[in-house]
C-alpha cells in the first residue's frame, strides 16, 4: 500500500516509471510463436511485476498508472465533476491486493474507489463489477478511475458523477 499526497505523488510516479523502463523481454524475435508464448507465459524476472509475464505485468502497468495519475489529478484538482473532495492523502494498491485500490477518510467523510486500465469492449463490465464492488460500504463517496479511451465520450462520464458515485477517466499518457 502507498499513502500518496500532494508532496510524494510526483516522485512515487517517477520512481514507478523506473521500474517499468528496467523490464527486460529476453525473448529472440527470430521466431514469431515462441515470443507470443513467452510474452503470454514466460515470467519477467523485471521490472514491477517479475514474476508475472509481459502480458499480465502490462495489464498491472496500465491499471497501476491509471490509479496513480487518477490520484494525482484528485490530489491537485480536489474535485471531480464539480464535486469537491476535502481529502488531502489517498491510501493506493497498486497491482492485484485485497480491498479497495484506493481508500482515504476525513472526519465523517470516507471514500473507496477502484482504478482500472480496460479495452472498449469490456468496459461495461468491468463498470458494472466495480459498481457492485463500491455498494458494498456506507460511504460519503465513491469513485471509479480509468482508462479515458475505453469509452467514446469521457466527458459523460464526468456529468454521470454524483457525490455518491464520481467518475474520472484518465489519459496517462498525456502528462
Amino acid at each position: 500500500m502507498e499513502r500518496l499526497n500532494r508532496g510524494n505523488i510526483n516522485g512515487v510516479i517517477r520512481e514507478y516509471y523506473k521500474k517499468v523502463q528496467g523490464i527486460r523481454i529476453p525473448v529472440p524475435l527470430d521466431d514469431k510463436v515462441v515470443f507470443i508464448k513467452a510474452l503470454k507465459r514466460d515470467p519477467l524476472e523485471s521490472g514491477p511485476y517479475p514474476k508475472v509475464s509481459f502480458f499480465e505485468s502490462g495489464n498491472r502497468i496500465l491499471s497501476d498508472l491509471v490509479l496513480l495519475y487518477g490520484v494525482k489529478y484528485l490530489l491537485t484538482r480536489g474535485a471531480v465533476a464539480g464535486v469537491r473532495l476535502p481529502y488531502q492523502e489517498y491510501d493506493v494498491l497498486l497491482g492485484i491486493e485485497d480491498g479497495y485500490d484506493v481508500r482515504t477518510s476525513i472526519g465523517k467523510n470516507t471514500l473507496i474507489g477502484e482504478g482500472f486500465n480496460v479495452s472498449k469492449s469490456y468496459f461495461q463490465t468491468k463498470k458494472r463489477d466495480v459498481i457492485k464492488k463500491l455498494q458494498g460500504e456506507d460511504v460519503t463517496h465513491r469513485i471509479i478511475i480509468f482508462n479515458a479511451d475505453a469509452v467514446k465520450d469521457p466527458g459523460y462520464y464526468s456529468l454521470k458523477s454524483t457525490p455518491s458515485m464520481l467518475f474520472l477517466p484518465i489519459n496517462f499518457l498525456e502528462k
